[in-house]
């Protein structure tokens, strides 16, 4: 249990657990207590994906994003940490948290209060008071000072206030994993509107080249060497992908919008946005130690380990209400009847001494409050073990991705590279007028299509890396570690 915070408190604990067993058989928290225990990270296997992984790359640095090299990407992410309302309200979870523990804090201190009344009072002529104040007006005048101290003999108050402190700190974690999570949330979207503006690039460029081919079909048909047919396709081809131009600039426009929600700006905010630059990280993936490591630089884990914490001194705390506590309770002040007897040193009155509270029939209220906190810390276990296994299993999704990507883009690149030299060779069969406008087309839409996949490849590995940054904890230091559950709560 929560050690007694003075000595007067040790010494009258014994004798009053022997009273406590004596009278308050019925209100006893036998039988009751959690069921759950926090695993260790480091019995978690990480399997051969993460195990194969070559581990020295340093943990991320608190401004992970700056390795895509983008300035745009770095104002859009510090214009969400000023204005994002996610982040305000995460904020104010952090103060109210912060003032519950304020206010458990008082608890454990010493309280004083001072009360005054002045009372013009007719009393009744039918009670014990006498004459001459039986059925008269007289001034009844009192003001005090009251004291009072809780002992706190079981740790009781002392466990809700490390609840609380726990809760706040919790709150705190809670804060950092949503910035890190608005952090995640806007690269990807970046890295979407990057792979809009990389496809307008190519529609642009291929509807140049058609329109291109359309001159030199119209040049054929004048020439007698091609035909109506070729020259309709070719005109065919183009508000074809006008229209596909105008779609994605459509979605440049949505993704615009979407960051600047992110950022906490209306959609105005998008109206400022350039083409993003991003490159894509190279090196090391993973850091040595990362089971457990990892516990402490995810946010969202530290804010789940706190919450255990929490509610292991809930625990405490209602364990610690089946026992009999003392108060010690003082009051000074004055008091009279007459108002020119008020300030008169006869007036003056004072108590001393001891308030015991002691459960004995309670109706079950007891056991039913700490079945509940043994309920809640097997919860908050439960949420923890469940956060700790999606962390691991996003750090291997992410690493699968970004290794899978990066096999994939070496064969596509060598897609493109193809898909360019069959084209040229239909281009200039077509102008020499050795091969018809099909070949020339269907060239041309393969390497529209090798070179859309190169891009959406590039930009896969730019948002894998991102969700990778955020499920390594996205640069935030290593947390404090919450101290071992207590007995009641093992």
């Amino acid at each position: 249990m929560t050690a007694l915070r003075n000595p007067f408190a040790a010494r009258l604990r014994q004798p009053l657990l022997a009273v406590a067993i004596t009278l308050a058989g019925c209100a006893s928290p036998d039988g009751i207590g959690p069921q759950s225990a926090r695993r260790d990270a480091a019995t978690l296997e990480a399997g051969a994906q993460l195990a194969g992984e070559r581990a020295d790359a340093p943990w991320p640095d608190a401004r992970w994003w700056q390795a895509f090299g983008d300035t745009q990407l770095d104002r859009l992410i510090a214009q969400a940490d000023a204005d994002s309302p996610d982040l305000a309200i995460a904020a104010a979870r952090v103060r109210l948290a912060l003032a519950e523990a304020g206010s458990a804090r008082a608890a454990t201190l010493p309280a004083v209060d001072a009360k005054a009344a002045l009372q013009d009072t007719r009393f009744t002529e039918r009670s014990f008071i006498p004459p001459p104040y039986a059925g008269a007006f007289w001034w009844s005048n009192s003001a005090a000072l009251d004291f009072r101290y809780a002992l706190d003999l079981w740790g009781g108050d002392e466990a809700a206030l490390q609840a609380a402190r726990a809760g706040a700190r919790a709150s705190g974690a809670a804060e950092q994993a949503a910035r890190l999570s608005l952090q995640s949330d806007i690269v990807q979207a970046y890295a979407q509107l990057a792979l809009q503006y990389e496809r307008r690039e190519l529609l642009e460029q291929e509807l140049r080249n058609r329109r291109q081919i359309a001159a030199i079909s119209a040049q054929r048909v004048r020439a007698g060497i091609g035909t109506e047919l070729e020259l309709t396709q070719v005109q065919t081809g183009v508000p074809a992908l006008q229209a596909q131009l105008d779609a994605v600039d459509q979605q440049i426009e949505i993704l615009g919008h979407q960051l600047a929600a992110l950022a906490g700006h209306g959609p105005g905010g998008a109206d400022a946005l350039q083409r993003p630059h991003l490159q894509v990280p190279a090196g090391s993936l993973l850091p040595s130690h990362l089971p457990a490591e990892l516990v402490a630089r995810r946010p969202d884990l530290a804010a789940r380990r706190w919450q255990v914490e929490a509610a292991a001194q809930g625990v405490e705390a209602a364990h610690a209400r089946f026992y009999p506590n003392i108060d010690l309770i003082a009051a000074a002040g004055l008091e009279s009847l007459g108002f020119y007897h008020f300030l008169h040193p006869d007036a003056l009155v004072a108590n001393v001494g001891p308030a015991v509270s002691l459960p004995i029939f309670d109706g079950g209220r007891l056991r039913a409050a700490l079945g509940a906190r043994s309920a809640q810390y097997d919860e908050a276990v439960g949420h923890y073990e469940q956060t700790l296994v999606r962390a691991l299993q996003q750090i291997a999704d992410a690493v699968t991705a970004i290794r899978g990507l990066e096999r994939q883009q070496a064969q596509i690149d060598a897609a493109v590279r193809s898909a360019e030299h069959a084209h040229a060779l239909a281009m200039r069969g077509y102008q020499a007028g050795l091969s018809d406008y099909l070949e020339v087309l269907g060239t041309e839409s393969a390497l529209l299509l090798q070179r859309d996949h190169a891009a959406t490849l590039r930009l896969q590995r730019v948002a894998a890396h991102a969700q990778l940054m955020a499920a390594l904890g996205g640069g935030l230091p290593p947390a404090e570690s919450p101290p071992q559950a207590p007995e009641t709560a093992r």
